[in-house]
């Protein structure tokens, strides 16, 4: 596909919007029969097994594993231990965002489209424009389904700015030591 032009290309990612259709909303079966879990249990379980995760970061084949990527193995247990009280106050709004934007199946497919026609141009300097107008249009897409759905666009505004803002101390240091420190 890279070497087609970029109205080919879209012609050919149109043929297969069905498909992508399908897929978005069966992905959207998934999210829901699976909420209950990544609302309520996966927080429990991040909450109580918190140092038995931790643990699995000293096995010697993932430091191993970390040190060969030529990562700090000390960053990666501070991420984990400041990120677990985020992820378990966030999973039921990202399990909530997720539901409500895989209900508009046409918008997230035409979403996957426009990331899989950004990645497909070719990087010369020609294509460039053709890249920002499709950016744009993803952008456009995007800011669509969150001004559309009242319940995305609180999630989005009010509850993930909020636990950001609650999980800022915790996860403020650690964000600053990951852009100084890794490569």
């Amino acid at each position: 596909m890279e070497r087609l032009d970029i109205e080919t290309k879209k012609e050919l990612l149109k043929g297969k919007k069905p498909q992508i259709v399908e897929l978005v909303e069966n992905a959207k079966k998934i999210i829901d029969n699976l909420s209950p879990v990544l609302e309520k249990e996966l927080p429990q379980y991040l909450d109580g097994n918190k140092q038995g995760i931790l643990d699995v970061l000293k096995h010697p084949k993932v430091t191993e594993r970390i040190e060969s990527k030529g990562k700090i193995r000390s960053l990666y247990n501070k991420v984990l231990d400041a990120s677990t009280p985020f992820l378990k106050d966030a999973l039921p709004s990202i399990t909530k965002l997720a539901s409500h934007a895989l209900s508009d199946s046409d918008k997230v497919a035409d979403i996957i489209q426009k990331f899989q026609l950004i990645k497909s141009l070719p990087k010369e300097e020609q294509s460039k424009e053709e890249k920002v107008k499709e950016v744009k249009e993803l952008i456009s897409t995007l800011i669509q389904i969150k001004n559309h759905n009242p319940e995305i666009s609180k999630i989005i505004e009010k509850d993930l700015p909020e636990l950001l803002t609650k999980h800022a101390s915790s996860l403020g240091p650690v964000v600053d030591e990951f852009l100084n420190k890794t490569p």
